[in-house]
């Protein structure tokens, strides 16, 4: 190893690494001497010397760990999707271009601050999350010494408060959609909002998981494709969840006004099932409608299970129970999905029994249902 004075007066470091002859040149000798002395102690420590073209950009090496996580089957279709979004929108398009080791603590923060001004605290941090596991590899890989990444900032953010309707508020707004001759789209929503699933839970449920008042969860609609839910997946495996009698009975009229189907519970006209694009249209055209019309304007699908954890803490439900139903900790279901319905407050009655009466009060007895021929959507 030596450094050496060019015709040109600059200084070029020379070493030898394996059976590789290497070099790299400097304006000035004080920076030649110092990258010296590191390779004489990377190499002393049996390390790799990485110059910047042996390390691939952030980008190539982000497209390159996602491909090694899904041919491994490391993560659903949903959270690749998500961290694919992630990085396009908040990570490519302001390092992607830098080499690794040009991703310094003081480079990253820099990112951080630049990301928050175009984005959501919440997917800023997301982003931070998803930037920390991936150089967690490039380290592994030894691309990296250390990971700039860790000592990123906590963003700090909130969970969107979501909505939990009173069950008068879901009948008011099946109601809406029976006027209309949808009951396709009423039985979604009975189904959403009285036994909980995650909506692209419920547009994945076929007839043939249904066993009386329960039904088997164990598929989930990811843009018009179904993927089975991973068995080792403790939080988003599959599982059974308990439907109220209501319910029951909706499922039932659905199926009947259906022609007694094998396949999807909801399936669009032509039997395939709904896409993102279809989720989107339906959300905009009909729930957004019916929403307002019950003065609830920013519901969203979601919101209906929201709604149904708050319903099963509002009848005592055990905390075990609300967390097979919903397929998440029961922490998260009090931090986030229970809120309080003030029209329950101290009340006596069951599941079963809410329900009963809500529709008493704004469908009548009999319930005021027709015979439909309609599909949801």
């Amino acid at each position: 190893m030596s450094v050496h004075e060019t015709k040109s007066g600059k200084f070029e470091v020379r070493w030898r690494e394996g059976r590789r002859n290497r070099s790299k040149t400097f304006a000035r000798e004080a920076d030649a001497r110092r990258f010296e002395h590191e390779v004489r102690r990377e190499l002393e420590h049996g390390r790799p010397v990485l110059l910047r073209g042996d390390v691939p950009t952030l980008g190539d090496f982000a497209q390159e760990w996602m491909e090694g996580r899904q041919l491994r089957g490391d993560v659903s279709t949903n959270t690749t999707l998500f961290d694919a979004a992630l990085l396009d929108r908040h990570i490519d398009p302001f390092i992607g271009h830098l080499p690794l080791l040009d991703l310094t603590p003081q480079r990253l923060d820099a990112w951080q601050r630049a990301a928050l001004r175009v984005g959501t605290p919440y997917m800023v941090q997301r982003a931070s999350q998803l930037l920390a596991r991936m150089l967690d590899v490039a380290v592994r890989m030894g691309y990296l010494q250390g990971n700039p990444a860790r000592s990123l900032e906590h963003v700090k953010h909130r969970h969107a408060e979501g909505v939990a309707l009173a069950p008068v508020q879901v009948e008011r707004l099946r109601g809406w959609f029976l006027e209309r001759d949808r009951i396709g789209d009423a039985t979604l929503i009975s189904v959403m909002a009285y036994a909980g699933p995650r909506p692209e839970e419920a547009l994945a449920m076929r007839w043939q998981n249904l066993r009386g008042r329960r039904f088997l969860i164990e598929e989930k609609n990811v843009d018009g494709v179904l993927v089975v839910k991973h068995p080792s997946d403790k939080k988003r495996g599959p599982r059974w969840v308990e439907l109220p009698e209501a319910v029951v009975a909706d499922l039932a009229e659905w199926r009947l006004a259906l022609g007694r189907p094998a396949g999807l519970v909801f399936p669009k006209p032509n039997g395939l099932p709904w896409s993102r694009s279809d989720r989107g249209n339906w959300r905009r055209r009909w729930l957004s409608k019916a929403a307002a019309a019950i003065g609830e304007p920013t519901l969203t699908p979601r919101d209906l299970r929201h709604t149904c954890a708050s319903l099963l803490a509002a009848v005592n439900t055990p905390r075990v129970e609300i967390e097979a139903q919903l397929g998440h900790r029961a922490d998260t279901s009090e931090r986030i999905y229970q809120h309080l319905i003030e029209e329950l407050r101290g009340t006596r009655l069951n599941f079963d029994q809410l329900v009963r009466q809500a529709r008493a009060d704004v469908l009548g007895e009999p319930d005021v249902r027709r015979t439909f021929g309609n599909r949801a959507g």
